[in-house]
């Protein structure tokens, strides 16, 4: 086979456009494309708080939630007043280890009276710090303020989980999506 001839003129044409695209973000953009995809974990590599979650004690401003982990872990509550948690409020919880049997309880303070609050629980592997549970989603309705306005029905039959009333005398199914 004949020996390929790389003329002159190809050569500048590749350095000009190496030098015009080290010159701008393009490159940096097509570098940053190939990095490499998120790694996957196996089932049960990562925490899981199986039981789910609970909200008590609920007051006009706080509440009381807890979770159990299935291995040592610290608890992260993200709370907001929307269901698409916009507006996010992230707290750091404290850890769920042996000596507590992976329970971990917050007192949530801070919230806004007489609203519908979402939270989620997450937990956090001690051991990998990387590896972080599912979100669990829970709800519940904060009281008026003293001397404020009650919630309207609407807003105590909106969830799908249970509530708990602000007299904290009845936990109820709700009645509608």
């Amino acid at each position: 086979m004949p020996a390929r001839r790389i003329q002159r003129r190809t050569i500048l044409r590749a350095s000009a456009a190496a030098g015009v695209l080290a010159g701008t973000d393009c490159l940096r953009h097509m570098l940053s494309a190939q990095d490499a995809p998120v790694a996957i974990k196996r089932d049960g590599a990562r925490p899981a708080a199986l039981q789910g979650v609970a909200s008590g004690d609920v007051g006009h401003d706080r509440v009381m939630v807890w979770s159990r982990c299935d291995r040592p872990a610290q608890m992260v509550v993200e709370w907001s007043i929307s269901d698409r948690f916009t507006d996010l409020n992230r707290v750091p919880g404290p850890a769920a280890i042996e000596a507590t049997d992976f329970t971990a309880k917050l007192d949530l303070g801070g919230l806004p009276p007489g609203e519908r609050i979402f939270y989620r629980v997450l937990f956090q592997d001690l051991r990998d710090l990387k590896n972080w549970s599912e979100p669990v989603v829970g709800t519940f309705v904060t009281p008026p303020a003293p001397g404020g306005k009650p919630p309207g029905p609407a807003q105590l039959i909106r969830s799908p989980t249970s509530i708990r009333f602000p007299s904290g005398s009845a936990n109820t199914k709700a009645l509608c999506p």
